[in-house]
């Protein structure tokens, strides 16, 4: 269901590992956890100390930038375009912030296969999923769309070149 191609290669030489995007092509980040002293946060029956995690992991939220957009509410203005990038930079935040805060709380009985038989992980019956929200456990993502485009309306140049 990965819908890109990875060169496992080149992935292990610029990253260090390979490891697949989510279906949203989101990538979690190389986890954080045990060297936050975490240890085995979602009690995994394959955790071994030391190797990076991504499977059973999982991302809180998505949400993406239209800079498209943007751009065209800017008029090619930059000083416009970047009083509007940062505004709708907070939207996002906030959206993001939203999703996270929806899920604090929520116990691991409302999805007893990921939250409590190991597809992510394996939690206590009613012990809230609090603990993976934090520390690296899963990641927020946030997401652009429309470079090329944007950096053509806003300049008359390809995104490819030094002026671009």
């Amino acid at each position: 269901m990965v819908p890109d191609y990875i060169s496992a290669k080149i992935m292990r030489q610029d990253k260090g590992d390979v490891y697949p995007c989510m279906g949203c092509r989101s990538f979690l980040t190389p986890d954080r956890f045990t060297e936050a002293g975490k240890g085995n946060m979602g009690e995994a029956m394959n955790y071994k100390n030391g190797i990076k995690k991504y499977y059973g992991r999982f991302n809180q939220g998505v949400v993406t930038i239209n800079l498209v957009d943007v751009a065209c509410s800017s008029h090619k203005d930059m000083k416009k375009f970047w009083e509007i990038f940062d505004e709708r930079l907070d939207l996002c935040y906030r959206a993001l912030m939203i999703r996270h805060n929806r899920l604090m709380g929520t116990p691991s009985d409302v999805a007893p296969i990921l939250w409590q038989y190991g597809a992510i992980a394996r939690l206590k019956k009613g012990e809230t999923i609090d603990k993976l929200l934090f520390d690296g456990y899963s990641t927020i993502s946030l997401g652009y769309g429309g470079l090329c485009e944007c950096v053509k309306y806003m300049t008359d140049q390809s995104n490819t070149t030094p002026e671009g």
